[in-house]
């Protein structure tokens, strides 16, 4: 679905960051993302119809990112995809055993993301 769209796995990454979070200063969501903030310009601008740049209504020196209504409708049909993916995917497992997995894979997250 991705390359039929001509995103990127970092595009992928920021449409559904924005759509979960909703606007984000740009060192929060290259940091949600594992960009660093110097690179997200050219991600950025690529995706660049999806998204809106903005300031911080607190802090006109800090730059803002949000989905715009094409980039709402994409990251929507992304997470519908990805949940259709992940619930044929896990189907073979039990409700018990899906736990565990999801609980495992959080715990592994969280250390890699200390590192």
């Amino acid at each position: 679905m991705l390359t039929d769209l001509g995103l990127t796995p970092s595009a992928h990454a920021i449409l559904l960051t924005l759509r979960e979070r909703g606007s984000l200063p740009l060192t929060e969501l290259s940091a949600a993302v594992g960009t660093d903030p110097r690179n997200m310009g050219p991600v950025l601008d690529a995706i660049h119809p999806l998204i809106q740049r903005g300031t911080s209504p607190n802090d006109r020196r800090q730059r803002t990112v949000v989905l715009s209504s094409p980039g709402r409708r994409i990251a929507n049909q992304l997470a519908d995809a990805a949940a259709r993916i992940e619930a044929d995917f896990l189907n073979a497992l039990d409700d018990e055993e899906t736990e565990t997995l999801r609980r495992l894979l959080l715990k592994l997250h969280a250390h890699h993301q200390k590192k």
